[in-house]
């Protein structure tokens, strides 16, 4: 039952996440904009089902995630303030990671149904990535409002100005992400032969999309594909398998490496290629860090003196 249950939320988020800007624009249209927040009832409810095994089966894993989690939960709720809409977008962001934790010792591809629901899903968004060059999608480079605010996807790159296609979720970071995300999920089920004539497709969009990130893990996906579907003992392709993915974990050093690089280089000398990379590791994601800098400064007397007006 809490397979089924954990298969049904990954279909939701995988449809939502997929389709966000067709999907969004379409429950507005017909003035039923709440549905859009279905999968997030769903996680909830997942959510509550992680808490009910771990304290029943007292897992230490379990319990140290759970601890985690509220941990984190309790850090977000503080920095978005007395704002209750800000509150409710820290737990809805928390939320959709009981989606996955539920999966705990199963696995996706076990429900055939599963695997051609996401099978299908892949195929819609690369073919609507494919042909935004030559139609006008009526969700493209819009707005909506969520609980944090005011969002909108951007359509052409500034790096070089070119456009950046979204297809079905109108966002072309969303789309490219949704692309490796689902042809992961799918590649250790799908015939050889399907996955090798997809693989093209997907190559096409994630071009289209602008994204070097995505493409290069899509490449990376089609490089261990032979090991993912192997048998056990050929040629030791699970443990090798068991290896890569464990190495994968210096990866989280990446993002404060490239900080420390860029913010040492001047932006104006780095070649195009890089440059959004630049962009993104001193801007975006030290932003948290700066937030984290400025509180003790905000908080001090000397500080809420300075900010109050003098009469």
């Amino acid at each position: 039952m809490i397979g089924r249950y954990a298969l049904f939320g990954l279909i939701l988020f995988a449809c939502r996440d997929a389709g966000t800007g067709a999907l969004r624009a379409g429950l507005e249209q017909i003035g039923v904009g709440l549905l859009w927040y279905f999968a997030d009832v769903a996680a909830a409810g997942a959510a509550a089902i992680f808490v009910a095994l771990q304290l029943a089966h007292r897992r230490m894993l379990g319990l140290l995630l759970l601890a985690g989690l509220v941990a984190s939960l309790a850090a977000a709720l503080a920095f978005m303030g007395p704002r209750p809409l800000m509150a409710l977008a820290a737990i809805k962001m928390i939320l959709p990671v009981f989606s996955g934790l539920i999966f705990f010792q199963r696995r996706v591809d076990e429900s055939v149904f599963t695997v051609a629901v996401l099978t299908v899903l892949l195929v819609a968004l690369c073919m609507s990535a494919l042909a935004e060059p030559y139609a006008a999608y009526p969700w493209a480079d819009t707005g909506y409002q969520s609980f944090s605010g005011a969002k909108s996807a951007v359509k052409y790159w500034w790096q070089q100005g070119v456009a950046r296609y979204g297809g079905l979720s109108g966002d072309s970071a969303l789309t490219a992400a949704m692309i490796v995300f689902l042809g992961a999920l799918t590649a250790p089920r799908l015939p050889p032969t399907l996955f090798w004539a997809l693989a093209p497709i997907c190559g096409g969009a994630l071009w289209l999309t602008t994204s070097k990130t995505g493409l290069v893990a899509f490449l990376v996906l089609c490089l261990l594909r032979p090991l993912i579907v192997a048998p056990a003992p050929a040629f030791g392709a699970h443990a090798v398998l068991r290896v890569l993915a464990s190495a994968s974990f210096a990866t989280i050093l990446a993002p404060p490496l490239m900080m420390l690089l860029f913010s040492t280089v001047d932006s104006e000398t780095l070649p195009p290629l890089f440059a959004s990379f630049a962009d993104r590791a001193v801007t975006t994601w030290a932003a948290p860090f700066l937030v984290v800098a400025d509180i003790p400064a905000a908080s001090s007397p000397a500080a809420a003196s300075a900010a109050s007006p003098r009469r």
